[in-house]
C-alpha cells in the first residue's frame, strides 16, 4: 500500500509496558522468557514456535545473540513474528529481541530478583505494523483497540502461567 494511502492511525507505533511480580526465582524466569522455542510449553497464546537458522555471525550481545525463531500467537488478531535475539545477558537480567513479520520493532525484558524465590519482570515492546493486512485492520474503526486487547489477553495468559501478578506500569 503506498504511504500516501496509509491511515495515520495505522502508522502510529504501539508501545506496551507490563510489570509483573513473579513467585519464582529470577534465573528460572530468565530461562523461560529467554527461550521462545519453549513458549508453547507454558504460554497458551503462543502454540507454535519454530527455530530458524542464524543469519551471519553471532552478534556481540551474548553467546545466544543472533538466534532466531518464528512464533505464532493466537488471539482476536493472530500474529506471526520472527524473533531475533539481540541481547541475552542473564547476569544483568536483560533480554532484547528484534521483531519482524506482522509487527516490526523490539521487545525488552528485564528480570530482577526481589526476594528469595521471587522476581520482578518489566516488559517493554515497541512495534509498528509490519504487514499490509495488519495496517488494514488498524485502519478499521476499533481495529487498533482490538489489537491492544489481543495483546493484553496474550500477555495475561503468559503472566498467569508464570503465577505472576500484574503491577502498575511506570
Amino acid at each position: 500500500m503506498p504511504r500516501s494511502a496509509r491511515s495515520p492511525r495505522a502508522d502510529r507505533p504501539f508501545v506496551f509496558r507490563h510489570r509483573w511480580a513473579v513467585p519464582r526465582p529470577a534465573d528460572e524466569v530468565m530461562e523461560l522468557l529467554g527461550d521462545p522455542l519453549r513458549y508453547p510449553e507454558w504460554w497458551p497464546a503462543i502454540p507454535r514456535a519454530v527455530p530458524l537458522p542464524r543469519e551471519g555471525a553471532s552478534a556481540p550481545g551474548g553467546p545466544t545473540a543472533g538466534e532466531r525463531a518464528e512464533v505464532g500467537l493466537v488471539g482476536l488478531v493472530p500474529v506471526r513474528l520472527l524473533m531475533e535475539r539481540i541481547v541475552d545477558d542473564r547476569e544483568r537480567g536483560v533480554l532484547v529481541a528484534a521483531l519482524h513479520g506482522d509487527l516490526e520493532g523490539t521487545v525488552r525484558v528485564d528480570v530482577r530478583g526481589s526476594a528469595p524465590g521471587h522476581c520482578l519482570v518489566a516488559w517493554t515492546q515497541e512495534v509498528t505494523l509490519g504487514t499490509g493486512w495488519m495496517r488494514v485492520v488498524a485502519a478499521v474503526p476499533g481495529g487498533r483497540a482490538a489489537m491492544g486487547v489481543s495483546h493484553a489477553v496474550a500477555m495475561r495468559a503468559g503472566r498467569r502461567s508464570l503465577g505472576a501478578t500484574s503491577l502498575p506500569s511506570r
